[in-house]
């Protein structure tokens, strides 16, 4: 019999709790952009381990950083696929329980103020 492939984020909860601790300390001391968050994250979201406020954390800084390279002139390909890593992140959202969303607060709420200031150029724009 072979022996099962352990994945990366196969590891114990006090490797977690000092991956935690890392990420805290970087997002005290470092830039929001250090890939080592970054990895960090990639990490810890498919740890067995995290807790949903964890989970919220990590994907609360994803979208604020995915949002300030939307915002930074980025090329129309990549701006397509942060909006449609949006419309995805939107959909898991909805499919959580009303009562859950309601406690958590609105995660969206930087982007639509992205797309609807977005929205208001381009509606500007066919105007002039």
């Amino acid at each position: 019999m072979t022996e099962p492939i352990l994945l990366y984020y196969d590891f114990p909860r006090s490797t977690h709790r000092t991956m935690m601790a890392r990420r805290r300390k970087l997002l005290r001391t470092a830039s929001i952009w250090d890939e080592r968050i970054t990895r960090l994250d990639l990490c810890l979201v498919h740890s067995p381990h995290i807790s949903t406020k964890e989970l919220l954390q990590i994907g609360a800084r994803t979208m604020f950083v995915q949002a300030m390279l939307y915002l930074d002139d980025a090329n129309a390909d990549l701006r397509h696929r942060f909006l449609l890593d949006l419309r995805r992140q939107y959909r898991e959202w909805m499919s959580l329980p009303e009562s859950f969303r309601a406690r958590a607060g609105n995660p969206f709420r930087l982007w639509e103020a992205i797309l609807a200031n977005e929205e208001e150029g381009e509606q500007s724009y066919g105007a002039a």
